[in-house]
């Protein structure tokens, strides 16, 4: 009996009350199952509590591309137009080298020969190897255009090699390290050949205006500095163990002379302010 009472009282207090009094109560009635619920679930989740933030991933490493080539063959078009230019001067016709793009080039593409890493000149097939990868890595920074100064110095002085081949220079050196076999010697010519060609992409740079800033003496340096410190990465695995170096790919280097940065920039700059092959002269003094 005191229970039905209590109902009919609880009835009667129900009723009494207004409308909106009575749906606040009953939402707070229908929700408190469903907020045990959700505690009872948490308590299962290895997650409870503010979800924790996912490491950002790696930043992914450099790939070449559609941006990368085009450029380097504008930069190898505009080099054509100049050389021949400066051919036409000497009575001689310019041959341009083929370029080769890739993403990714061994160790050991010029010929089977050893050869330097990423973007350079083969004297064995005449061919300029573009390593797309490297290039959007040294590019990276540059607007991504594929481009910038350090890209376009070293493709203007694989060209340089190109130029030196064309005009003997590279035969003569050739007949000279038969006369002079010890190693202090070769290495000797090998840094003359290739400040040299630094000297031969100042020629080009005086006529240039994909590049903005060549003459700016510490943007040559930071970028002949960035091809050193870019060269001494590991280079990838070669897909079969190297041929016998080919007599045609000796002259120039397997690996970097040990040049500065600034040496190079010097003979850049030799090359940019006197704009004539005879400022390019880096063999005077040899027997």
């Amino acid at each position: 009996m005191r229970l039905d009472g209590a109902l009919r009282r609880g009835a009667d207090i129900w009723y009494s009350l207004r409308l909106p009094v009575q749906i606040v109560l009953l939402v707070i009635v229908l929700a408190v199952p469903v907020l045990a619920v959700w505690g009872i679930v948490g308590l299962f989740r290895s997650d409870a509590g503010p979800a924790p933030q996912a490491a950002a991933p790696a930043a992914p490493p450099a790939k070449g591309g559609a941006a990368e080539q085009d450029f380097a063959t504008r930069l190898l078009e505009e080099t054509t137009r100049s050389w021949t230019a400066q051919f036409r001067l000497l009575g001689r016709t310019f041959q341009p080298a083929a370029p080769i793009f890739a993403n990714g080039i061994a160790p050991t593409a010029c010929d089977g020969a050893p050869a330097p890493s990423g973007l350079f000149y083969c004297t064995a097939d005449a061919r300029i190897y573009v390593d797309l990868d490297r290039q959007a890595r040294l590019g990276q920074g540059s607007g991504g255009n594929g481009g910038g100064m350090t890209v376009a110095l070293l493709l203007a002085h694989a060209v340089g090699h190109h130029v030196q081949q064309q005009l003997g220079i590279l035969d003569l050196v050739r007949g000279l390290q038969a006369r002079l076999p010890e190693a202090e010697g070769a290495d000797s010519l090998r840094r003359r050949v290739e400040l040299q060609a630094d000297c031969f992409a100042g020629l080009w740079a005086k006529t240039s205006s994909l590049v903005p800033g060549m003459a700016d003496t510490a943007a040559q340096e930071a970028a002949f500095a960035a091809m050193r410190d870019d060269a001494a990465r590991p280079a990838p695995p070669a897909a079969a163990p190297p041929a016998a170096e080919p007599a045609s790919a000796a002259v120039v280097p397997q690996a970097p002379a040990p040049l500065t940065a600034a040496e190079r920039a010097q003979w850049f700059r030799t090359g940019l302010q006197r704009g004539d092959f005879a400022a390019c002269d880096t063999f005077s003094g040899l027997p």
